[in-house]
């Protein structure tokens, strides 16, 4: 007769397999993130194409033309407030990672080691946090584009 698997080692392998998969859900995240930014700025270039192309050439369509410069404004908006809460669930994510690291990697091995993970660069309470500037942020670039797609808005061409 085969014995049942010791609760211990059900709990250390459901709790990889769920890390795996909590890596995987971050590292979808970021790319779904950078694709998003990647699409509407191209997006936004043809809109601009568009928009300029038309504004000089059709006086019909005159009078709704500076109502459509504000799209680009909204679709800014969105998206910072896309990468806002895209980031929050990151930090949440890595947040319960670094507890299944301290558990499971580090403290059978050094009990009184400090976890040094990637994710341990996104928690607030690692010292030095606040001088980390991500260079591939997409904060920074819809925090960029927001005011440069109002501007362009409320200037009158």
């Amino acid at each position: 007769m085969s014995e049942a698997p010791a609760p211990e080692a059900v709990a250390q392998q459901f709790h990889f397999e769920e890390y795996r998969r909590l890596i995987q859900e971050i590292q979808t995240r970021l790319q779904t993130l950078s694709e998003f930014e990647k699409y509407s700025i191209f997006g936004m270039a043809a809109f601009y194409s568009w928009y300029f192309s038309q504004s000089h050439s059709s006086p019909s369509h005159s009078v709704f033309l500076p109502y459509v410069l504000w799209l680009p404004v909204v679709l800014s908006a969105l998206g910072l407030f896309r990468c806002y809460t895209t980031r929050r669930r990151i930090y949440a994510i890595s947040k319960y990672v670094v507890e299944i690291e301290k558990v499971y990697a580090l403290r059978s091995v050094y009990p009184a080691v400090q976890l040094c993970g990637w994710e341990t660069l996104m928690q607030p309470n690692r010292d030095g946090w606040r001088f980390y500037v991500p260079t591939s942020d997409p904060t920074v670039t819809w925090l960029v584009l927001l005011p440069v797609t109002a501007l362009i808005a409320f200037l009158p061409f």
